[in-house]
């Protein structure tokens, strides 16, 4: 489910999300963590716009301490079942539906 919250950095986010490239995921979680109203309007799924673990394959290749929290947000939210049902494409269906 989409965040209530709509921001114009979270709409920034999707369309890097939409872009599909796990490079991305980095700029997604500085701009989710740039306050908690984007830390809330951020959806942790759309770190995830190249897929789940090319994502993480992507983190894991920088030694930062904002790739690593990013990582292990990730593995959290797959633990908690956050990312249970996530799939690239229905996320990009229903950011489209939400932002339009």
């Amino acid at each position: 489910m989409l965040s209530e919250v709509q921001t114009p950095a979270s709409a920034w986010c999707v369309c890097l999300f939409n872009a599909g490239d796990p490079a991305d995921s980095l700029a997604i979680w500085a701009a989710k963590r740039a306050s908690m109203d984007a830390n809330a309007a951020i959806d942790l799924q759309l770190l995830c716009g190249g897929g789940i673990e090319p994502t993480k394959a992507h983190l894991r290749s920088y030694a930062t301490p904002e790739a690593t929290a990013a990582l292990r947000r990730i593995v959290e939210g797959e633990a908690s079942g956050e990312l249970e049902e996530f799939s690239v494409s229905a996320w990009s269906t229903a950011c489209t539906a939400y932002y339009g």
